[in-house]
C-alpha cells in the first residue's frame, strides 16, 4: 500500500509542477524519498525516512490532490455557471429581439392601415360621388323619356284620333259616294222592246245604271259569252234596242260606242227611250 501511495505521490508531483512555492517543497521530498533504500526503510531503524513521515507526507499529498481537485470543480462549475449565464442571457437578447420585431411589425401594420384610413375614405367619399352624379344623370334621362314619350303618347293619340275622324270622313264620304253612286240593274231583252230586271248574271245581257228614280243609262253587258249569244239572236236581242255599226257576219265581239237611256214602266220593266251605239268587231 505504502508503494501504491508513494507511486501516486511521484505522478501527483509532475501535476503540481505549476506552482513555484510547492515545487521545491515536493522536489525536496522526491528526493528524499528516491534516496531512501525502500528494504531499509522497512527493515531498519536508521533510515532517513521513518513510515510515519511518508504517511506524513502521504497525507500531505492527498490533502493537496483533493484541495486541487475541489479547485478544479470550483474553476469547472464557475465555468458551466458562466457559460450558461451566457447562454441564458443570448436567450433573452434573442427572445427580446424577437418580441421587439414582432412589435415594431404590427406597430408598422397599424401605422399603415391609420395611412390607409384616409385614402380609402376619400376614395368612398369619391365613389358616392360619383354614384350621386350618375343616378342624377339617370334621373334627369328618366324625366327626358318620360317627357319624350309622354308626347309620343299624345301624338299617338292625336293621331288616332285624327285616323279616326278621317276614317269617320272617309266612312261618310263612301256613304255618301255610295249613296249618290248610281244604282246597277241586270236586264234581260223582251220581245216588244223592253228591258226587265233579272237577278241572275246569266241571263243578264244588258246592264242598266239607273241615275234618278225612273231613269237610267244602259249598255251591253261586258261578258264575252253573253255578247256571243246577242250576236247569234241578233234580232231578239239587239236590232230593238241598239243600233249597229257593221256586219254581224263573223263577228267575234260588240264594242259599246255609247249608251242608250231606259224610263222605269212599271214592274220592274224598263222602256227604252233611247238606243244605245254598238259596233261589231271581228
Amino acid at each position: 500500500m505504502k508503494r501504491i501511495i508513494l507511486c501516486l505521490v511521484l505522478i501527483c508531483s509532475v501535476c503540481l509542477w505549476a506552482n513555484p512555492a510547492e515545487r521545491d517543497s515536493l522536489k525536496n521530498d522526491s528526493a528524499k524519498i528516491a534516496s531512501v533504500q525502500t528494504e531499509d526503510v522497512l527493515n531498519t531503524n536508521n533510515a532517513y525516512l521513518t513510515i510515519s513521515n511518508i504517511d506524513a507526507i502521504a497525507d500531505k499529498v492527498i490533502e493537496k490532490m483533493k484541495q486541487e481537485n475541489k479547485e478544479k470543480i470550483a474553476v469547472m462549475t464557475k465555468k458551466m455557471v458562466i457559460t450558461t449565464g451566457e447562454i441564458v442571457i443570448g436567450i433573452l437578447i434573442f427572445i427580446l429581439g424577437a418580441i421587439v420585431g414582432l412589435m415594431y411589425n404590427k406597430v408598422f401594420k397599424i401605422l399603415q392601415e391609420m395611412k390607409r384610413k384616409p385614402e380609402e375614405s376619400r376614395s368612398v367619399e369619391h365613389r358616392l360621388t360619383s354614384v350621386e352624379r350618375n343616378v342624377i344623370e339617370t334621373a334627369k334621362n328618366v324625366e327626358k323619356i318620360k317627357k319624350v314619350v309622354v308626347s309620343d303618347v299624345k301624338q299617338t293619340v292625336t293621331q288616332a284620333t285624327e285616323q279616326e275622324n278621317n276614317v269617320e270622313d272617309v266612312k261618310e264620304d263612301s256613304y255618301e259616294s255610295i249613296k249618290n253612286e248610281p244604282k246597277t240593274i241586270y236586264a234581260k231583252p223582251l220581245g216588244n222592246g223592253n228591258l226587265k230586271a233579272t237577278a241572275k248574271a246569266s241571263e243578264a245581257i244588258y246592264i242598266i245604271l239607273v241615275d234618278k228614280d225612273n231613269i237610267g243609262r244602259f249598255s251591253l253587258y261586258e261578258n264575252e259569252d253573253q255578247k256571243k249569244r246577242a250576236i247569234k239572236n241578233k234580232d231578239n236581242m239587239l236590232d230593238l234596242f241598239c243600233d249597229a255599226k257593221g256586219s254581224s257576219i263573223g263577228a267575234e265581239s260588240i264594242r259599246v260606242l255609247s249608251e242608250g237611256e231606259v224610263e222605269l214602266f212599271g214592274n220592274d220593266i224598263w222602256k227604252v227611250i233611247k238606243k244605245a251605239e254598238i259596233e261589231f268587231i271581228r
